[in-house]
């Protein structure tokens, strides 16, 4: 065996070979052929291989690290400010909150004051007036706005429902299977 073939897929041991090889996975008989070294030389050329190998994968694995650091080091830079700037925003709501939670600790007392100051009779002669004008309007500019309200509204429904019908017919007919 020369020390230029097979190298540490030879001692693997497997069927399979050297994974980084290109030769073809060698039957047990010959493998165990190839398993005595015939010299010391071949002994020694089979470690160097092994060694340039993973040599080889170290270095590209080195390669990577180096990548994914500079990546991270590109994002980082980029992500640190919003990062903080969300932290920031998150501590300022919450101050907030708490800022608003204890100034309304007398709220209460204040709708109750507030209450206290109304007059029954004329907020109810107000409420009154207000549902009796809901019913039935007494001016007419009432009547014509109530109208072109519900003219519009009409109007914007039926629109409304002529582009559903349209958009699901494209629906249904862009699914369907074509027909010969």
């Amino acid at each position: 065996m020369s020390s230029g073939q097979g190298g540490a897929g030879t001692r693997m041991g497997t069927s399979l070979g050297d994974p980084w090889s290109n030769e073809e996975p060698k039957t047990p008989v010959a493998e165990a052929k190839a398993a005595e070294p015939e010299s010391v030389a071949e002994i020694e050329a089979e470690i160097e291989a092994a060694r340039r190998k993973i040599s080889d994968v170290a270095g590209e694995l080195n390669r990577r690290r180096d990548r994914v650091v500079a990546v991270s080091r590109r994002w980082g830079w980029r992500v640190a400010p919003i990062a903080g700037g969300l932290v920031l925003l998150a501590a300022a709501g919450f101050g907030y909150r708490y800022w608003r939670s204890r100034r309304r600790a007398g709220g209460p007392e204040r709708w109750m004051q507030s209450l206290r100051a109304l007059e029954p009779r004329a907020v109810l002669d107000q409420l009154r007036t207000r549902v009796s004008n809901a019913i039935a309007p007494k001016e007419e500019s009432h009547r014509f706005r109530d109208v072109g309200g519900r003219v519009a509204t009409t109007a914007l429904g039926a629109a409304a429902s002529v582009a559903g019908k349209q958009l699901a017919r494209r629906l249904i007919t862009s699914n369907s299977p074509s027909r010969p």
